[in-house]
């Protein structure tokens, strides 16, 4: 039955996708500055 659903799946993957991002953003801005956050983000950026 999920096959007639698929036509609203673009619009709604491009808007989860955004509310995401957003989350991610103000979830860095309240990490900044913690020192496991910066650790894991130094980690990343070593690879």
């Amino acid at each position: 039955m999920g096959f007639f659903f698929n036509k609203d799946q673009g619009k709604n993957k491009a808007k989860d996708h955004n509310a995401v991002q957003g989350a991610l953003e103000d979830a860095g801005q309240a990490l900044k500055g913690d020192p496991l956050q910066e650790a894991v983000r130094k980690k990343k950026n070593n690879r």
